[in-house]
C-alpha cells in the first residue's frame, strides 16, 4: 500500500525538492517537506486500509446462500454462482 504511493509523481517531485534544499543548506525547508511526505504517506495508508476493510465488510454480512425465484421457480443459489446485473 505504501509503496504505491510513494510512486505518485507528486511524491517524487516532493522529495527532490528536499533534496534539493538540504543540498543548498536549508534544513528548515527540507523537514517541512519530508513531514509533509510523511504525513501524506500515514493519511493515505490510514485511508486505503479503512477503504479495504469498508469493501470487506458487506461480504461478511451477507448469508453464504439464498433462494431466488427465476421462471416461476425457486432455486437456491450460493455467492459463487453469483454474477453482476447486466
Amino acid at each position: 500500500m505504501v509503496g504505491a504511493q510513494s510512486a505518485d509523481f507528486m511524491i517524487v517531485v516532493l522529495l527532490t525538492a528536499a533534496v534539493i534544499a538540504g543540498v543548498l543548506g536549508e534544513p528548515e525547508d527540507t523537514i517541512a517537506i519530508l513531514a509533509i511526505v510523511i504525513l501524506n504517506a500515514v493519511i493515505g495508508f490510514a485511508q486505503e486500509y479503512r477503504a479495504e476493510r469498508a469493501m470487506a465488510m458487506p461480504r461478511k454480512l451477507a448469508p453464504d446462500a439464498c433462494t431466488t425465484f427465476r421462471r416461476w421457480n425457486w432455486f437456491p443459489a450460493t455467492w459463487s454462482c453469483w454474477r453482476p446485473a447486466i
